[in-house]
């Protein structure tokens, strides 16, 4: 999938697959997040619109570190965990 393809999909589609890959990597830090914002073709100000929502959580860290989640809310309204790759298999 190339970065054009993703970034001229809808912007809810995005929010969605950049959320479910948070939640499948059990949350980010500060600089994997900001790459993946890249690879979406998405600015940094979506993290804030997605905490506003409260589909994001941030977490501060010692270090001046900080660790970004995805919330239950989010998990729920948007079924992330109904992807294929979180069903075990049979």
């Amino acid at each position: 999938m190339t970065t054009d393809y993703i970034a001229d999909r809808s912007p809810y589609a995005r929010r969605r697959s950049i959320l479910e890959i948070i939640y499948q990597s059990e949350g980010m830090d500060k600089e994997s997040l900001m790459r993946l914002l890249r690879e979406h073709g998405t600015q940094y100000q979506w993290i804030g619109m997605q905490v506003k929502k409260e589909y994001l959580t941030v977490i501060p860290l010692p270090g001046a570190r900080t660790r970004y989640t995805v919330t239950p809310k989010a998990v729920k309204e948007l079924r992330l965990d109904q992807s294929p790759l979180w069903k075990e298999e049979g």
